[in-house]
């Protein structure tokens, strides 16, 4: 409220060019709550997630998509790595009731694989469909937001380093050994109450492959539910919801000098 289910979802596609937003092929499947994507601006696969459980699939061809084939569980707010591939990913968790299925992507067919040890949803990933990082999302015993990280082999999932403060739809950049994550429901990133609201956050955590940290500049913008994709010192989030029900338009770039410095004492 106060919108109505229908206002919620759409089939629109936009084209980010580094610098403004162009309207691409529409979706086939009218839906909401679709941030699982893997692959690239010309080869990518989506879910449909959010609010509505569905198993729709669809794959991005550069400029049309086409109904692929559809996933076995119907969740909503499962997770996709957006470092995975048209033909190679995985997507984990979601509800309800929360869930620990994990499922793997041939390029054809979806196949059930080693679930998850902590059932989520609303979680996010990091990494490849076979090295990456799940972390976040709400769960059963912290519904608000779970602090877990998982980790993939490629056969098994293993718990490693906590988030700093639990986190659910939030945003991940990167890889198995190197990600950011921001915003989402919760705390700001060094556990202190959100001072503008309740659900949306402005927080930004480091995971280095052994551990998260937490930097107290906080991103430009609250919110949760948040699009992005790139890695971790090269990347952009976008939209999401704000407080307490605002859809928002903005575009952050998020970069990091990675480059090579010389340090001298005197």
């Amino acid at each position: 409220p106060p919108n109505s289910p229908s206002d919620r979802s759409n089939v629109l596609t936009e084209s980010y060019n580094g610098s403004s937003w162009t309207e691409v092929g529409d979706m086939n499947n009218d839906v909401q709550g679709v941030y699982s994507m893997a692959g690239s601006q010309s080869a990518g696969i989506t879910n449909s997630s959010g609010n509505s459980p569905k198993t729709y699939v669809e794959t991005w061809n550069g400029s049309a998509w086409s109904n692929a084939a559809d996933l076995n569980s119907s969740l909503q707010e499962r997770s996709q790595a957006a470092q995975g591939s048209s033909t190679a990913s995985i997507i984990v968790g979601g509800a309800p009731p929360r869930s620990t299925n994990v499922e793997q992507w041939d390029g054809s067919s979806w196949t059930e694989i080693a679930e998850i040890n902590t059932a989520r949803a609303a979680g996010r990933n990091a990494g490849t469909s076979s090295a990456q990082i799940f972390f976040g999302g709400n769960s059963d015993s912290n519904p608000n937001g779970d602090a877990k990280n998982e980790s993939w082999d490629g056969t098994s999932w293993t718990e490693v380093g906590d988030l700093p403060v639990g986190r659910a739809n939030h945003t991940g950049l990167g890889s198995q050994t190197q990600c950011v994550t921001t915003q989402g429901n919760g705390p700001n990133s060094l556990g202190a109450p959100n001072p503008t609201g309740p659900n949306s956050s402005k927080a930004i955590n480091f995971w280095d492959g052994t551990s998260w940290s937490s930097d107290a500049d906080d991103a430009p913008y609250k919110a949760r539910g948040a699009g992005g994709g790139g890695s971790a010192t090269d990347g952009i989030v976008c939209g999401g919801i704000s407080d307490p029900n605002f859809t928002l338009t903005t575009t952050i770039e998020w970069t990091v000098d990675a480059s090579n410095k010389t340090i001298t004492s005197s």
